[in-house]
């Protein structure tokens, strides 16, 4: 009689059985579906989001809908699962494939350059938000202002205190279906499952808090001791993760930096003070967010060891403004004023005192000064756009690109999906690129006009024949 275990299985002879049974194999060697091939591709790679199979974007509709009216609509509505980390980047990836797509039959045609040689690679992605030629457009047009209207006052920047705004908590809290628990007793682990949870509802309500301080600051003129009569700003994400804001403001009738005037009320603006116990909110305040501490980025791109925030920062007994040619503004990174400060205030950043209060987040304020100072500020913060090490690596796809013997339109298409699958993007910009929240906003709006002579403009060749092109 065999033994009574005879008939069982080996575990091992079953696990790979089991493994082959449910293998997925492709029916070619060849890419992923495309997704305009498939008309149910997003229903079968989100078949928990689409348990019915059905109402993808694909789906036939009576009234057609764009790329971005359909992932507005799953981001921004009540169903909160399609706010998913993943499903933002594709949604993202998604709406900029159809919008490269959109784009290449003008921006595909062949241009006449001003040596009379073609060129059949011309793209035009400062239309794509976000993107390294979008912010080289808002650089561009800022420094226009700058030589039209003046040095701005202050430079300001607000970072976002994820883990302890409490306004935001309750947000996170109502959209996690939780409105009665109170934001204050939850841990920091709490917190950072439902910012990673809600990635849309965190850039959402950080833009609600950008307004609200915007419009503090214009009805308010005693914030900056005079009326604020331009402003622009740009929304930034560090580490590619939560954003914060960075702003330049023109202050009406402001007295210069260099007269006693200017100085007291530069005193008054921007402060490095470490605030006593007697009041003790600022105190706490400034304890939690303005003192500096060292971190790998102290460093970045830098081969010595000193801080690149010259940290711990030097005693001064009075506030004195620098010339832009000087050590000192060299050595204080370029600012151009030292700031009254105490040896034991050396490691406190700049503040304003009202501001703080208000935004209860890291703020850093800096008096402007010439254009030449400005605009050492606006090329080191303001037109950030991709590490350098990404847009090398570009650039030599490109020029790999541009060899190939083939169609206009497959070589446009090709670049631009190089230049969108290199790119680093955070879900909170995932979220602000799909909801169209702004990233960047001005008090003039600026009007490009081509001033060079005709023979030097580049011409747009007419095709005789439609050429049916295939991506």
């Amino acid at each position: 009689m065999a033994p009574i275990d005879v008939m069982q299985p080996n575990v091992e002879d079953e696990i790979q059985d089991s493994r082959n049974l449910n293998e997925i194999t492709r029916k070619t060697k060849d890419n992923i579906v495309n997704v305009d091939h498939e008309l149910k591709a997003e229903e079968f790679a989100w078949y928990f989001l689409f348990p019915y199979g059905k109402n993808g974007f694909k789906e036939e509709r009576s009234e057609k809908i764009t790329a971005l009216d359909y992932f507005q609509f799953r981001i921004l509505g009540s169903d909160t699962r399609f706010q998913r980390n993943d499903y933002l980047f594709y949604a993202l990836s998604f709406f900029e494939y159809y919008r490269i797509k959109s784009t290449i039959s003008a921006c595909g045609k062949k241009i006449v350059n001003q040596e009379g040689a073609i060129e059949d690679v011309h793209l035009y992605f400062k239309n794509l938000r976000g993107s390294a030629a979008y912010w080289r457009s808002a650089l561009n047009e800022l420094l226009a202002q700058i030589r039209c209207l003046g040095a701005p006052t202050y430079f300001v920047t607000f970072s976002s205190n994820d883990l302890n705004f409490l306004d935001q908590r309750k947000t996170l809290l109502i959209a996690d279906g939780r409105p009665d628990v109170d934001p204050s007793t939850l841990d920091i682990y709490e917190i950072q499952q439902l910012i990673e949870k809600y990635p849309a509802i965190l850039s959402r309500h950080f833009m609600v808090r950008v307004n609200a301080l915007m419009k503090f600051i214009k009805n308010n003129d005693e914030v900056f001791g005079g009326k604020v009569k331009d402003h622009w700003w740009r929304i930034e994400f560090q580490n590619r993760g939560s954003p914060h804001l960075h702003m330049v403001v023109g202050i009406e009738i402001h007295p210069e930096f260099d007269t006693e005037e200017g100085k007291l009320l530069l005193d008054r603006n921007c402060c490095c003070k470490m605030p006593t116990e007697e009041d003790p909110e600022l105190y706490e305040l400034v304890k939690k967010c303005q003192i500096h501490r060292h971190t790998q980025t102290c460093t970045k791109n830098n081969t010595s060891v000193r801080c690149r925030f010259n940290f711990p920062r030097q005693e001064c007994d009075e506030t004195r403004i620098v010339s832009h040619s000087s050590d000192d503004f060299l050595r204080d990174g370029g600012r151009i004023c030292l700031l009254k400060r105490r040896k034991e205030d050396a490691w406190v950043n700049n503040f304003h005192p009202q501001l703080l209060r208000l935004w209860t987040g890291n703020m850093d304020i800096q008096p402007c000064g010439s254009n030449e100072t400005i605009a050492y500020y606006i090329t080191k913060y303001l037109s950030k756009a991709e590490p350098e090490g990404v847009d090398s690596g570009i650039a030599q796809a490109i020029q790999q690109i541009q060899r190939e013997e083939s169609d206009i339109s497959r070589k446009l298409f090709r670049i631009c999906m190089k230049i969108l699958h290199e790119r680093q993007v955070s879900a909170a910009e995932c979220a602000y690129r799909l909801c169209h929240i702004p990233l960047r906003d001005s008090s003039r709006s600026c009007i490009f006009l081509n001033t060079r002579k005709s023979v030097l403009h580049s011409i747009a060749i007419r095709q005789k024949r439609t050429h049916n092109w295939i991506l």
